[in-house]
């Protein structure tokens, strides 16, 4: 399993026994408060869902319909702030790309 890692000032995925991980290291403490994790998480999340909203953009050209398909997975991708478990999405939170 990954965890996020903030390391050179961008969050980064690392293996949960890397001896970067916290938890791994004897008697240390964070110097990062839990609500700074959270905003750097969410950073991080609207940055991954801002990318997957840029790979459909093509989607809405003039000379192209979008499906209904097409334009519930970018509202969904929209909505990812407001779900339950923002910032810590599992996977499974993330909206599913039509084909």
């Amino acid at each position: 399993m990954t965890i996020d890692y903030f390391e050179n000032g961008e969050i980064i995925q690392i293996e949960e026994d890397d001896p970067r991980n916290p938890a791994n290291i004897t008697g240390a403490t964070s110097t990062i408060s839990d609500e700074r994790i959270l905003e750097l998480k969410a950073e991080c999340e609207r940055s991954n869902r801002n990318a997957l909203l840029v790979s459909t953009d093509w989607w809405g050209v003039s000379d192209r319909t979008m499906s209904d398909a097409e334009k519930k997975y970018r509202q969904d991708l929209r909505n990812l702030p407001t779900h339950s478990n923002w910032p810590n999405l599992e996977d499974s939170d993330w909206p599913t790309k039509p084909s």
